[in-house]
């Protein structure tokens, strides 16, 4: 079951400005796949959180119909330097729910397409799917980051401040070993040198498998594919990929692996701390 409030592990609200370049390295052994002709979104590449407002299309599921509701959700996300992006409700009713997509940047203006995926007890409006498809517009000003999403299921604004400390190196060998999930429906994860990962998922008897690999060096973010086989329920079986991320809890003294992935027709997110 997922818990209140992933970012609250994660110590945020610093506040800080962004210098650091896109850097387009490649090693085997550490797992880095920069792709030909990314684009530079380093100036909005980390860790951001603050608040999503959405216009009334999240529709509470109340067992009997539901109903709209115009509210104010805390909301965690991030970037990369190669131009994805995950933003997560991370509290309330609606926690999980996901905003999952690439952009690109024209100045301090980005826009993009995004997929969105109800979670919790939210689903959106008129489309009891869960899964939507929209577009998305902000305006990067020093270490705020303001925007709009909008599709005909869904519609909101964001606001949200950046947290430096994703501007850290890393490589796969700072991930070995077993992870205990904090939040999400993974169990736990072991996570090889090379990247590669196995686990369980305990509330649906899934095996898992997955790969980690990292995009830039210099940035504690990392793309993620994660493989789910044999669950209890069928629906849950299939690939997910998206973005991981390594951070310091302040809080814990303990380091912090998040994963937030999906595909076609499902979201999934994981909060992991280094087993004892």
């Amino acid at each position: 079951m997922k818990t209140k409030g992933w970012i609250v592990y994660i110590n945020l609200f610093l506040v800080t400005t962004l210098t650091t370049a896109f850097m387009a390295c490649s090693s085997d052994s550490d797992g880095i796949m920069p792709p030909p002709d990314t684009p530079d979104t380093s100036a909005t590449a980390g860790l951001w959180h603050g608040t999503l407002t959405d216009d009334g299309t999240l529709t509470i599921d109340d067992f009997g119909g539901g109903a709209p509701v115009i509210h104010t959700f805390t909301l965690g996300g991030i970037t990369s330097t190669d131009g994805q992006f995950r933003f997560v409700i991370d509290d309330d009713i609606c926690i999980g729910t996901q905003l999952a997509g690439t952009y690109s940047l024209d100045g301090n203006t980005g826009s993009g397409d995004f997929t969105g995926y109800a979670d919790g007890f939210c689903s959106f409006d008129n489309n009891p799917e869960g899964v939507i498809s929209g577009t998305i517009e902000f305006t990067v000003a020093g270490d705020i980051l303001t925007g709009t999403y909008e599709s005909q299921d869904a519609s909101g604004t964001f606001s949200l401040n950046y947290d430096p400390q994703v501007e850290t190196p890393l490589t796969l060998t700072d991930l070995e070993g077993t992870w205990l999930a904090e939040v999400g429906e993974f169990t736990e994860i072991t996570i090889s040198a090379n990247g590669s990962f196995t686990g369980t998922d305990i509330p649906y008897g899934c095996d898992v498998s997955g790969q980690v690999s990292i995009i830039d060096p210099d940035w504690s973010i990392t793309n993620v594919s994660v493989t789910k086989s044999d669950c209890d329920a069928a629906n849950r079986n299939g690939t997910y990929s998206g973005l991981g991320v390594l951070v310091f809890d302040q809080d814990s003294q303990s380091d912090l692996f998040a994963i937030i992935v999906s595909n076609n027709t499902r979201s999934d997110i994981g909060f992991f701390t280094p087993a004892p």
